[in-house]
């Protein structure tokens, strides 16, 4: 989980392109494009390729940490990658 995870931050972060039309996020920062779904869901189809119970496993406990901090309406706007309904 960790080799998969790591991998998929690593790509997140140089593939990540601002939004030109964004305004600046509640914080005052400008927004850089970021999303967890952006390394989260590279992350679970990594995880399915190795094993289809892998996959689901990552999901369910990404589901956990999604349901305690939801993503934020800039992450949604940024993902990259379909969000599951129950993210959207």
């Amino acid at each position: 989980m960790g080799m998969a995870e790591r991998h998929a931050q690593k790509a997140e972060l140089q593939n990540r392109v601002a939004p030109e039309d964004a305004s600046p996020l509640l914080s005052g920062i400008d927004d850089d494009g970021y999303s967890r779904w952006n390394w989260m869901a590279p992350a679970i189809e990594t995880m399915s390729r190795i094993s289809p119970q892998l996959g689901d496993w990552m999901i369910q406990e990404y589901e956990v940490v999604l349901r305690r901090a939801p993503l934020a309406d800039y992450e949604r706007r940024n993902a990259r990658y379909p969000l599951p309904p129950a993210f959207k």
